[in-house]
């Protein structure tokens, strides 16, 4: 697919991430996953995830969620290139609600309706949509790719659309405490096993989770 320019935020972060991203170190590539028809990034921000998915599958349809309008513009921008990808200016959650974004206190990335260490006092309001409602309202039927970093919400959002995930092929997915941790496995634990997973504190890290139906070289061997 042909090389197109890639805007994020001027501080480091940004730019990390985003090459990161890019550059395919954040989110695994599974070889023979083909057909993947859809593909659903929830907390987009600047669109990194969606154009690595993107050029993975490029015949794929992509749904990328950002409430936050600064990164919605960079997002718009960055995969305004590409045919099949749509961009929606709503955060997820399990309820139809108007809330508080709290700014990052250092960066970009790290934007959060749940006040924490890592956001300041300072804060726009966005508009959240009930997950399952959103996705029958825009005719999504079924989900192969699934991707959710949402600063705290990907709880909610999962138990939400519970009804979609037997049949997702592959999970990523952002925790950011050790209960979160333990109720995604908890709530993944019927229809996906833990590929991969990695943290750089006891609090907050970055799992991938694959059907269970998936080809027997993707799987762990559980011993019985």
């Amino acid at each position: 697919m042909q090389s197109v320019d890639f805007r994020c935020f001027d501080n480091g972060l940004s730019k990390f991430v985003s090459e990161a991203i890019l550059n395919g170190t954040v989110y695994h590539a599974f070889p023979d996953l083909e057909p993947v028809d859809v593909i659903v990034d929830i907390g987009a921000n600047v669109g990194a995830a969606s154009v690595f998915f993107k050029n993975t599958h490029p015949d794929a349809t992509i749904y990328s969620f950002e409430p936050s309008p600064k990164p919605f513009e960079l997002l718009q921008s960055n995969t305004s290139f590409y045919r099949g990808m749509h961009c929606i200016n709503y955060g997820l959650f399990d309820i139809d609600a108007t809330v508080k974004l709290f700014t990052g206190r250092n960066d970009s990335v790290t934007p959060s309706i749940y006040q924490n260490n890592l956001v300041s006092s300072d804060y726009i309001e966005i508009k959240l949509k009930k997950a399952s409602q959103l996705f029958e309202s825009l005719e999504i039927a079924s989900i192969d790719i699934l991707k959710i970093d949402t600063e705290g919400c990907e709880i909610n959002i999962l138990r939400n659309m519970i009804s979609y995930l037997p049949t997702v092929k592959v999970i990523y997915i952002e925790y950011h405490s050790e209960l979160d941790r333990v109720l995604i496995d908890v709530i993944l634990r019927r229809t996906h096993v833990l590929y991969s997973s990695k943290s750089e504190n006891p609090h907050r890290g970055d799992s991938t989770y694959i059907n269970n139906s998936m080809k027997s070289e993707y799987r762990y061997k559980i011993i019985e």
